[in-house]
């Protein structure tokens, strides 16, 4: 098989995202059991204990998901790279992501730095799927599917636009609009998140069609 890296690299890739959603899940459970367990069982008058531990395992297993996908993520990346020049780029703005949040961990306590490293992480998300996506394009355009090229550079399109729209919500939300007030702020990070959900599947489409020429 001529593209077997790529194919294989696309592969966990793909795997790495939609674990990724299951951790997300995992997460918003343990939230859920956390706050209504929590009241329920302290309603009757009994510790809280109980739902701290359940919503703490569910906690934990999000975790190992999240590390599983992130090194999935990592790996596919990595051996897609070997076969197309594009996953390097996507390799080197993951890295440098790593590195933002790392630094955005460190100095936690600066609000400047860490909205600001917070900033450069979400660009480095996005540059991460825009290389990705340049490497289902240039390998769809080596294979000869015209359709599937036009379907992914479609993608790329429109993950651009809603990443770019997203981050100037973001930047707006942290640098401008914290003083006129939480629900402000709110309304714009959910804005933020419904533009990152849409640029989130629309990702998974473009690795799925490629998979599917491989």
């Amino acid at each position: 098989m001529k593209y077997e890296m790529a194919q294989k690299g696309i592969g966990k890739i793909y795997k790495a995202e939609i674990l990724s959603i299951i951790a997300v899940i995992f997460s918003i459970v343990s939230l859920v059991l956390m706050t209504v367990l929590g009241k329920a069982i302290q309603s009757d008058g009994k510790q809280a204990n109980i739902s701290d531990v359940i919503s703490g395992i569910v906690l934990i297993v999000s975790a190992v998901i999240a590390f599983v996908s992130f090194f999935l993520n990592l790996f596919g990346i990595l051996n897609a790279s070997k076969d197309e020049s594009s996953f390097r780029d996507a390799m080197i703005a993951l890295c440098v992501g790593i590195a933002s949040s790392f630094l955005q961990s460190l100095f936690k306590n600066n609000e400047l730095l860490t909205d600001l490293f917070q900033t450069v992480y979400r660009i480095t998300e996005m540059l991460v799927s825009y290389f990705v996506v340049t490497g289902c394009i240039n390998l769809a355009k080596q294979i000869g599917n015209s359709k599937v090229e036009e379907a992914a550079k479609s993608s790329r399109n429109l993950i651009l636009v809603v990443w770019m729209v997203s981050i100037a919500t973001n930047i707006i939300g942290e640098f401008i609009l914290k003083k006129a007030g939480e629900t402000v702020v709110a309304i714009v990070g959910i804005i933020a998140l419904l533009l990152s959900i849409i640029s989130y599947f629309v990702y998974l489409r473009a690795l799925k069609k490629t998979l599917e020429i491989l």
